[in-house]
């Protein structure tokens, strides 16, 4: 009786002084829904921490009930965000104009910088509170602090296998997993064991396995995409519901709403099955819908100068709230693949020869290059630069070598800073990190650029206005690209 007590002073304490939320615990015999589906679905994972795996298909009653409470404190939590969206009331010291300025609605990085921060703490004390202070302060600060990092560009080694070999500029290809609460979310969906196989017929064509049982947890892990956006057919597929409202939604999502609403959004199937619980999709149709997982490219950003055996790799990690259910996260299947790696880990792979532009040149004592790259493009660029480096100890010489990267800050994802200093100052490479590319390009110098499709675009307009001069039309500079295309101009897309 003591440990009930104090469970509902301490929820309905919580959620008074946090949400301005009341359980009302005391006020009847019964626990609050919320409180009994946490008490509840606890319980039950403590007692699946010692349960063998192989008996969880005993326990279907048992992971019912357990979905059913988290359906119970999600659809709690989010009514009460949706309440407090509606009826926005209370102080609101974070956003007070008088200690951040006429613009304190706005997204203003710049004012949270260490020294202003300092300054408004110290002339309004307590303005900046977000983890509360003495008694009532939140214990988990130093843990939520260092749960989110800034999103930055990351750097692998991978020992190659016996027998494969690269060249300087190409690629490794992965196949990644998809992440495990993006699995999580299609299992508990529909609901099958996590020791479940299924045999997929072989009466119609597809990549899948056929004729085999083969585990739901492989199919959905390795085999299909499961964050794709979907596609008119799939949503058209998807109002397998009797609800006609609903039909009427998907109808519509699926004709005028499509680019907004899904491809904006990046919607998938499951988002649609989790937003439309009405829908009642057989769980191989739904994979029936899915597209195939596959192969990730990522340039080299090593020399086998260095060592033949080892490649490195840089990627950016894609994670962020998910646009069609910001409750989600939106996160990248190949780049937290790679960031959930560990070392001694094994990956599957294989090394893709780049395309022939895209190579140093043959004439490299004469032939001066010019390379732009934005975050983990920089890539190929440390794979040329440790290639040069190389030589430039060997006592060739090397014509000029300009590198324009760009990030979003030194300690952000600045990659390999400290190595292009390095190789600056022994002449291998000139890293501008902001006029002399049209001479350099009058001297015949090849152009690199690798990043995305904003950067390529960018980039071959500001070049094209360099040579053609600041006057050029937009036919002209696409005109000129053409040109020299594939030639003295090459590039390098990742996305």
């Amino acid at each position: 009786m003591v440990t009930e007590d104090f469970t509902r002073l301490t929820l309905d304490t919580l959620a008074l002084c946090t949400m301005d939320f009341r359980f009302n615990s005391y006020y009847h015999d019964a626990l609050h829904p919320f409180i009994a589906a946490m008490v509840n679905s606890l319980t039950e994972l403590g007692a699946r921490a010692v349960r063998p795996l192989l008996a969880s298909i005993f326990y279907r009653e048992a992971n019912r009930k357990y979905w059913e409470d988290i359906g119970t404190l999600r659809q709690t939590a989010q009514g009460i965000l949706d309440s407090r969206r509606r009826h926005l009331t209370g102080p609101r010291p974070h956003v007070e104009p008088v200690v951040y300025g006429e613009n304190a609605r706005d997204f203003v990085p710049d004012r949270m910088l260490d020294e202003n921060i300092e300054r408004l703490t110290k002339e309004y004390p307590d303005c900046w509170k977000p983890f509360g202070s003495g008694i009532g302060a939140c214990i988990g600060r130093l843990f939520a602090w260092q749960a989110s990092p800034a999103r930055g560009d990351k750097h692998i080694n991978i020992q190659l296998p016996d027998g494969i070999t690269y060249k300087v500029g190409d690629y490794v290809a992965v196949l990644p997993f998809n992440p495990k609460e993006t699995v999580t979310r299609v299992m508990r969906k529909f609901q099958p064991s996590w020791d479940s196989h299924i045999t997929i017929g072989s009466n119609r064509w597809t990549a899948l396995p056929t004729g085999t049982p083969i585990s739901v947890y492989d199919v959905l892990g390795s085999y299909v995409k499961l964050s794709q956006s979907a596609i008119r057919r799939g949503i058209l597929l998807a109002d397998a519901s009797k609800d006609e409202a609903t039909k009427q939604q998907l109808h519509t999502l699926a004709g005028d709403l499509y680019a907004s609403e899904i491809s904006l959004k990046r919607a998938s199937i499951l988002d649609l099955l989790e937003g439309f619980p009405s829908v009642s999709l057989p769980f191989g149709t739904f994979l029936s819908l899915l597209p195939l997982m596959r192969l990730r490219q990522y340039s080299i950003s090593s020399s086998p100068a260095i060592n033949p055996t080892r490649a490195t790799l840089a990627y950016s990690l894609l994670e962020g709230p998910a646009l069609a259910n910001p409750a989600n996260r939106h996160i990248g299947v190949a780049t937290a693949y790679l960031a959930s790696l560990l070392r001694g880990d094994r990956l599957l792979l294989s090394v893709r020869p780049t395309h022939t532009a895209f190579r140093l040149p043959d004439e490299i004592e004469s032939t001066p290059i010019i390379c732009v790259a934005a975050g983990s493009g920089l890539a190929p660029f440390r794979d040329f630069s440790q290639e040069r480096a190389v030589l430039r100890a060997k006592g060739r010489e090397l014509a000029p070598a300009l590198l324009f990267s760009g990030c979003c800050g030194p300690e952000v994802d600045d990659l390999y800073r400290d190595e292009f200093d390095e190789w600056h100052g022994m002449g291998v490479v000139d890293v501008r990190r902001a006029e002399e590319v049209k001479g350099l390009w009058e001297c015949g110098a090849r152009v690199y650029v690798c990043g995305s499709r904003l950067v390529k675009e960018g980039v071959k307009q500001v070049m094209g206005k360099i040579v053609l001069g600041g006057g050029a039309t937009e036919d002209e500079v696409s005109q000129w690209y053409e040109s020299v295309r594939n030639d003295r101009y090459a590039t390098n897309m990742f996305d």
